[in-house]
C-alpha cells in the first residue's frame, strides 16, 4: 500500500486533503494532537511493555489549519505560503516561524527551506535553514504546517526588517523563484516585513 511517515518529534504537522488510514504508533505513549475528524478501528500491542499502535480512519482536511492571507505567494514548484505566523522577534532570543502551506503537485525534487533576516542596510542579522517534511512525501492537495526557530543576534538593533522566506533544490542549494498570478518568475523569496524589538 502506499505509505509515508510524519516524526511526531518535528514540528511538522501535515493534514491530507483525502480520507486515509493513519497508525499512530509512539512506544513511549505521546500520541500526537490532530485536528481532523477520526475514528478508532483497531489497536495493536507489538512490545508488552509499550503503548499500542492505534489505527484511525481519518477525514481528510477540507479547510486550511490556518488563516489565509489575502494574496497567498507561490513558488513555481506549485506550492503557496498561505500565512506565515511569526512570535515576536526579539534581540537575543530564539522566535519561531510557522509557514502554512499547500502542495498543489507532488516534488519531483528534494526542497529545503530557508529563513533570513534583513536589515534595512541590505545586511544579513540571522538565518535558519531546515529541510521540512520530506518533499518525497508530498501529495497533492496537503497543508502543512512547518515551524523553523530562528535565533535572533543580542546585537541587533530594535527596528524594522525583512524576513525572506524560501526554498532551495537539495543538494544543489538553487533557490525556487516565486511567480505571479501569470506564471511570470518573480524573486527567491518571499519577503515579510517585522519588527525587532529589544
Amino acid at each position: 500500500m502506499p505509505h509515508r511517515f510524519v516524526d511526531v518529534g518535528q514540528p511538522i504537522a501535515l493534514y491530507p486533503a483525502v480520507s486515509h488510514i493513519q497508525i499512530d504508533y509512539a512506544p513511549d505513549g505521546a500520541q500526537p494532537a490532530t485536528e481532523a475528524k477520526r475514528d478508532l478501528l483497531s489497536q495493536i500491542t507489538l512490545r508488552a511493555t509499550e503503548a499500542p499502535a492505534a489505527i484511525y480512519r481519518v477525514a481528510g482536511a477540507a479547510t486550511p489549519p490556518c488563516e489565509v492571507s489575502a494574496a497567498p505567494a507561490r513558488w513555481w514548484n506549485d506550492v503557496s505560503l498561505l500565512s506565515a505566523q511569526i512570535d515576536p522577534l526579539k534581540a537575543g532570543e530564539k522566535a519561531t516561524l510557522r509557514l502554512c502551506l499547500k502542495i498543489d503537485r507532488p516534488a519531483a525534487e528534494e526542497y529545503h527551506w530557508t529563513a533570513q533576516l534583513w536589515d534595512k542596510a541590505g545586511h544579513r542579522r540571522a538565518q535558519v535553514d531546515d529541510n521540512g517534511y520530506p518533499s518525497r512525501y508530498w501529495r497533492a492537495g496537503d497543508m502543512i504546517i512547518q515551524s523553523m526557530t530562528l535565533d535572533v543576534p543580542a546585537d541587533v538593533p530594535a527596528g524594522e526588517f525583512v524576513l525572506r522566506v524560501g526554498q532551495y533544490t537539495w543538494p544543489e542549494v538553487n533557490p525556487v523563484l516565486t511567480i505571479d498570478v501569470a506564471g511570470n518568475p518573480q524573486s527567491d523569496a518571499v519577503e515579510i516585513p517585522v519588527r525587532v524589538i529589544k
